[in-house]
């Protein structure tokens, strides 16, 4: 089942938490997929983050005007899907950074 989160705060049964923070210039969401990732979509840059290895294991930067990013974006098992400005809608392995489409 895919999840679309925006703008919100959510303690799921599995485990998944989710922070949005609001605001006019710095509106980000950031999700733990699971213990030891987490995701950070921001200013029209998405990141997974190792939270056990405290690196960044892959990031893309969208090609349109970074403050772009509508901070929405879906999950479902290893498929995140992050929307932009520009009309990008791309989908990446969550684990590897992948587009896959």
């Amino acid at each position: 089942m895919m999840k679309t989160y925006s703008n919100l705060m959510l303690f799921a049964i599995t485990g998944v938490l989710i922070f949005s923070s609001c605001g006019t210039k710095s509106n980000e969401e950031k999700t733990i997929a699971d213990h030891e990732t987490l995701i950070v979509s921001t200013h029209g840059k998405v990141m997974n983050i190792n939270l056990e290895q405290n690196k960044i294991q892959w990031q893309y930067q969208s090609k349109y005007n970074p403050e772009g990013n509508r901070n929405l974006f879906s999950l479902s098992d290893d498929l995140l899907v992050q929307p932009f400005e520009s009309g990008e809608l791309i989908a990446f392995n969550l684990n590897t950074g992948k587009i896959l489409w």
